[in-house]
């Protein structure tokens, strides 16, 4: 509530020393061009302990002795490079003092975002939508840097794997060829490949199992060429073999979608009755774990990501956009119940207006509550 009365910066400061739960990474604008950023919540205090490991709970030495207040917490207020992001990553300032957090993603989409922001030009409603969406891939392209310093030579399988990834846009597209090879190399066999031949066997599993793509990629680079070679060119060949049993032996028809999915599934959806009735999908999709469009999930089956979105206009607030899934209804028998699915499926947005005559025009359903005149017992 306090949030719905903000009127300005200092107030939104304010409201966000009430912001409790759950920890989020706030972002704030307003109609006058001032912009902003707290990352709000209950930070803990710890004064002899970070909250990584277990500690003794039986005396008072390891108790919480309070929580940071909004003063204390970092907070950006109309940058120099005129926009706010924020992808999960890790969003402390270098000289930050306090650990508020440990657990970040890697920052590749929030480079990606930065990439495109930094062009030094305006950017329409249109652009943002791109943007909301993109699906170029910052580690394929490194990681396809790394391969194009490979020897020419191995075998025909490698070759064949190595030309389809270096001619490619590094765009995850739902439609790519080369998506579909790269995901299943960067999912399933560089990290065994690298973990087999680098590191002791009773270290296997853990490393596998954590390691961050980021350090991955930077533990490859710093390999003798000979072992980089190895790693590359053995995982590559692996994965070429994996996505024909997963796409068949024409790499010409392999698509990134035909894998990559997103099923909207109910908890009521016990049966395939009811499974006809209330799930919809599956959806093809782009993107992956690392692209601004997060479509991530094990099995290639998107568990991860938005299925709402807005784009503000602050000069004219009815010119704002929304994307959703499936719809705006609970209903299964309702037509709203899965008409959005589509709009998101393609990337499309509908009106998100404000105006009361906005509203009415765009109103298809009105749903009139009358409460009983008198309560029965």
């Amino acid at each position: 509530l306090a949030m719905d009365r903000v009127q300005d910066w200092d107030g939104f400061v304010a409201a966000m020393s009430r912001w409790k739960i759950p920890a989020e990474n706030i972002v704030y604008a307003d109609i006058d061009g001032d912009i902003g950023w707290i990352p709000a919540g209950l930070m803990p205090i710890r004064d002899n302990w970070l909250g990584l490991l277990p500690i003794p709970g039986h005396t008072a030495e390891y108790e919480w002795t309070g929580f940071r207040t909004v003063d204390e917490l970092p907070r950006v207020k109309n940058p120099a490079e005129h926009f706010v992001a924020t992808s999960n990553h890790n969003i402390l300032p270098r000289d930050y003092p306090f650990d508020l957090g440990f657990d970040w993603t890697p920052p590749y989409r929030f480079h990606r975002v930065h990439e495109v922001l930094t062009q030094g030009r305006k950017f329409t409603i249109e652009d943002f939508k791109k943007l909301q969406h993109d699906e170029t891939s910052l580690p394929a392209r490194r990681l396809i840097e790394m391969l194009r310093n490979l020897p020419k030579e191995g075998s025909e399988d490698f070759q064949t794997a190595r030309q389809i990834l270096e001619e490619w846009d590094k765009v995850m597209a739902r439609d790519s060829q080369a998506a579909a090879l790269y995901e299943v190399w960067q999912e399933e066999t560089i990290v065994p490949e690298f973990v087999a031949t680098q590191l002791p066997e009773e270290a296997r599993e853990l490393v596998a199992q954590n390691i961050e793509l980021p350090t991955l990629f930077d533990l490859i680079d710093a390999l003798p060429s000979g072992s980089r070679n190895q790693v590359l060119s053995r995982s590559l060949e692996k994965a070429f073999s994996r996505t024909k049993e997963l796409l068949g032996k024409d790499p010409k028809a392999w698509r990134w979608g035909s894998i990559h999915k997103a099923h909207f599934t109910h908890p009521l959806a016990s049966n395939e009755a009811r499974r006809t009735v209330f799930n919809r999908g599956p959806i093809e999709r782009g993107g992956d774990a690392y692209t601004p469009n997060r479509t991530s999930g094990g099995g290639y089956i998107q568990r991860h990501g938005a299925t709402y979105r807005h784009i503000l206009d602050f000069a004219d607030w009815d010119n704002s956009v929304f994307t959703s899934a499936p719809g705006q209804s609970g209903q299964p028998e309702s037509p709203h119940y899965d008409d959005l699915a589509s709009l998101w499926a393609d990337y499309q947005y509908a009106p998100l207006v404000y105006s009361r005559t906005a509203v009415e025009a765009n109103t298809v359903n009105r749903l009139i509550l009358n409460p009983a005149s008198k309560l029965k017992d």
